[in-house]
């Protein structure tokens, strides 16, 4: 199974979105050294593919010279053993960029908050605009590319106008995610969800609209949908499948070499760092005291809160961040997380659609 890792080149961003987590005080980039080190270290751990999440910050910002370079690096430990992913909102892109992802086979991710008039609200005038023209680039140039939406309280009613938009824009790689109360979003009760089923019902609905339509270019995937079904397809836990949260990811590692558990999401947690690359090899943070640590509290709260769920084959637990946060509440939790409820309708909704009800 490919080993997957986030890896975030830059805090520094071009937009200030109003759900955006991942501002920091003082921002750092990643340098050309810590890079070629940090690829020596993933290469180290397997003969394994090896899938590369670039982010950010925005990652176009580290520029030309920065993308070449990575390349580079890659090619001298075997470039097929990469699989590249960079997650970036497009307003930067130029005509280097849009041939370099085509020549290198990358696979990009950006964010459409749907509908237009909230991506707007959420960033600034505009910016929906840009960021379709360079969709449209991308897509004329072969590159693969996945549309993310963030589910706020300003859309997350809206899965029909959404679902209309993505065919309109012909999108055929989708997927959604929940704000996450973190960064920018702290406070921010405008955009905030507070009906914990609402994101099940959001999903419930793009599904069905995904299943009923028969219009071409046809919608691939729309995740965490296909993931969600693949799980109720499979009906048991597989250690070799990959849920549809991110515990597939070995590692973050962030732009001056440290390293956090999982996802981006970690960063804002500095007591989660699992150590240094500058001072130890993914190896020993791999089998670190600090690693088992952190698998053994995400792993008690999915044991003491999930235990008697009938879903928590399918679910595998839910994600690490939110496990892990939950870890600091104490004993007296009745839900593994907010969405919880959600998923319920989400999963007898798929196993219905499975057994033909």
């Amino acid at each position: 199974m490919a080993m997957e890792f986030a890896i975030r080149v830059t805090d520094r961003c071009n937009l200030n979105c109003a759900y955006c987590y991942a501002r920091v005080a003082n921002p750092k980039d990643m340098s050309l050294a810590t890079l070629e080190h940090v690829l020596t270290e993933i290469v180290a751990l397997s003969d394994d593919p090896v899938t590369i999440s670039w982010t950010g910050g925005e990652p176009l910002l580290m520029g030309h010279e920065f993308f070449t370079a990575l390349i580079n690096f890659q090619a001298f430990h075997g470039a097929d053993r990469f699989i590249n992913i960079i997650q970036s909102n497009l307003t930067l892109l130029d005509d280097w960029f849009v041939q370099f992802f085509a020549e290198n086979h990358f696979q990009v991710r950006t964010s459409l908050d749907l509908p237009p008039e909230n991506h707007d609200a959420l960033r600034r005038s505009g910016d929906f605009q840009r960021s379709l023209n360079s969709i449209a680039r991308l897509q004329l140039a072969g590159v693969a590319i996945n549309v993310n939406t963030v589910l706020t309280g300003h859309n997350i009613d809206q899965p029909d106008v959404i679902f209309a938009s993505l065919k309109r824009y012909g999108i055929t790689s989708f997927s959604v995610s929940r704000l996450v109360e973190q960064g920018n979003a702290i406070g921010n009760t405008d955009i905030a969800i507070y009906d914990n089923a609402a994101f099940g019902r959001f999903l419930i609905r793009m599904f069905d609209l995904w299943m009923a339509d028969t219009l071409e270019p046809k919608i691939t995937r729309i995740t965490p949908l296909d993931k969600l079904l693949a799980a109720c397809q499979r009906g048991t836990r597989d250690e070799n499948a990959k849920c549809f949260h991110c515990q597939s990811q070995l590692f973050a590692i962030g732009p001056d070499g440290l390293v956090f558990p999982s996802c981006n999401k970690f960063f804002a947690l500095p007591d989660t760092c699992l150590g240094d690359l500058n001072r130890a090899s993914l190896r020993q943070l791999l089998d670190s005291n600090e690693r088992r640590q952190f698998l053994t509290k995400t792993g008690d709260v999915s044991t003491r809160v999930c235990g008697e769920c009938e879903y928590v084959d399918l679910c595998e637990g839910g994600c690490y961040y939110v496990a892990f946060n939950a870890s600091r509440k104490g004993e007296n939790m009745h839900s593994r997380e907010q969405f919880c409820k959600g998923y319920y309708l989400v999963f007898e909704h798929l196993l219905n659609h499975l057994a033909g009800r």
